[in-house]
């Protein structure tokens, strides 16, 4: 077993000559929470309405995405992630989430509003049997 005075002469000029390399944001946690947000919030293609906020579908009003806190929790629950819920609610903010509370069907919806994620706008191109199959 090394001693410490000598473990710290080993090490002392490979951490000074190391290279600090950022990860990208999609490997940080936060990241990854706004890759699975994007996703969860595709589903809003499904909805037709305000009352599909209570089939656990977000919704699309006016460039704003609106969703029920538990229905992205059940999400994040079904993808294995996990965050705390004051974790969860400060990262919603700091991706200018707001909260709110809208009248659906006679009921008042406790909701968050984030901006719409730009989405994807042009087919796939086909397959053809030339092309790479994976």
């Amino acid at each position: 077993m090394l001693k410490e005075n000598t473990w710290i002469e080993l090490i002392e000029p490979l951490i000074k000559a190391a290279t600090r390399i950022e990860a990208p944001e999609e490997a940080s946690a936060a990241g990854v929470l706004r890759a699975h947000l994007e996703e969860f919030l595709e589903r809003r293609r499904h909805a037709d309405g305000r009352e599909d906020l209570l089939r656990s579908l977000p919704v699309e009003e006016q460039e704003l995405c609106i969703f029920r806190a538990v229905d992205l929790i059940e999400y994040l629950e079904r993808k294995r992630f996990r965050i705390t819920a004051h974790d969860l609610w400060a990262a919603l903010r700091e991706m200018g989430a707001d909260k709110s509370s809208i009248s659906v069907k006679g009921t008042t919806v406790r909701v968050w509003r984030v901006r719409t994620p730009d989405s994807q706008t042009e087919e796939f191109t086909s397959r053809t049997e030339d092309g790479p199959s994976f």
